[in-house]
């Protein structure tokens, strides 16, 4: 399926000023009240050769964890390597 979205030209004009203002945050609000997350990520199996598929998870679960933590929120990273 598709999702299509529209933003209004104020919608867009808002978001563009929010990160002209707060170029180090780019307009990105700090969380009002953060916790503690735990991400699993790049698991890969020891007792087998590793793959472009595991560098895919360790891509996004890193991208997910810097964006966490950029918005205040403590971060565990964790690496399960595999259950052989």
């Amino acid at each position: 399926g598709f999702l299509n979205l529209t933003l209004s030209d104020a919608a867009i004009t808002r978001n563009l000023a929010a990160r002209a203002a707060d170029p180090a945050r780019l307009g990105v609000p700090l969380a009002e009240a953060p916790g503690t997350t735990v991400i699993d990520y790049a698991q890969p199996n020891v007792a087998k050769e590793m793959h472009v598929g595991h560098l895919r998870s360790a891509v996004i679960g890193d991208a997910v964890v810097r964006m966490l933590e950029f918005t205040g929120e403590q971060v565990v990273r964790r690496h399960h390597i595999g259950d052989w």
